[in-house]
């Protein structure tokens, strides 16, 4: 996926269901998906490899893409299916995926943003159509996340909060959280960031927050305070400051192309 392409989504649809199979191989998908397993047990085949996705856990499915799976227990999931095109040339799209196997996301067992995320866009999905696609937005970030590189061994101590935040950067988080999921006191780690990151977790969270909103901001007919509410801040003034201090100009400007 070249982050430098336009991209936009379309064709979008959510359902919560059981499947019927309990095997099936895919020759080729005609569409993206996003799934979210409630129940069950999935294990994917693909010629890269074999991959596993549990209750809790996300899956992406890419276009184009073959492979093999097989549930094992009692399955419930929601599905999030979409076409997501780029931009190439002034008057000329594709169909992209954004990898080329399924991925799967870990997940917090049945709670987290996650979990969340999905049961949101399968509410909002008819009656709040530009909220759901900005949700669905936010999931292809994390994916992104999820396939960018580990960030370096040297994180070291603090990459068990640094992937904390990644997942969970539009709740509220608390240091004395991040600290115990390092197994370090709270002081330790805010020193740990400012030395390996160069900001404070508070600083990391809002630079996440601010680079899905520069995306959510480009769609057409999201407002900003759309966005606010789709990244979990508690008003448009509270998102408008962070934004500003993250990307230099104001949500109102960066939407506008100023």
């Amino acid at each position: 996926m070249d982050q430098n392409l336009n991209y936009s989504v379309r064709d979008m649809r959510a359902v919560q269901y059981v499947p019927s199979l309990q095997r099936f191989h895919n020759k080729g998908r005609t569409t993206s998906a996003f799934l979210y397993i409630i129940k069950g047990k999935y294990e994917y085949r693909t010629a890269e490899g074999r991959r596993v996705a549990q209750r809790g856990d996300a899956v992406y499915l890419p276009v184009f893409s073959e492979y093999s799976y097989e549930i094992r227990g009692a399955a419930e999931c929601i599905y999030v299916e979409f076409i997501l095109e780029a931009e190439v040339e002034e008057g000329r799209r594709r169909i992209e995926p954004i990898c080329l196997a399924p991925t799967v996301i870990g997940g917090e067992g049945e709670g987290g943003a996650l979990r969340s995320l999905f049961y949101e866009i399968l509410s909002r999905f008819h009656t709040e159509r530009l909220t759901a696609v900005g949700d669905l937005y936010r999931l292809i970030s994390l994916l992104l996340r999820t396939l960018a590189p580990a960030e370096h061994t040297h994180l070291g101590r603090i990459a068990p909060a640094v992937e904390y935040i990644r997942k969970n950067y539009t709740e509220r988080i608390t240091g004395e959280r991040l600290a115990a999921l390092c197994g370090i006191s709270e002081g330790h780690m805010r020193r740990l960031f400012a030395e390996k990151l160069g900001t404070s977790p508070v600083g990391y969270k809002n630079t996440l927050a601010a680079e899905a909103a520069c995306t959510l901001l480009r769609l057409d007919g999201m407002r900003v305070g759309e966005v606010a509410a789709a990244l979990g801040y508690p008003d448009i003034y509270t998102f408008s400051q962070a934004f500003k201090r993250a990307i230099g100009v104001s949500p109102k400007k960066y939407a506008e192309g100023v």
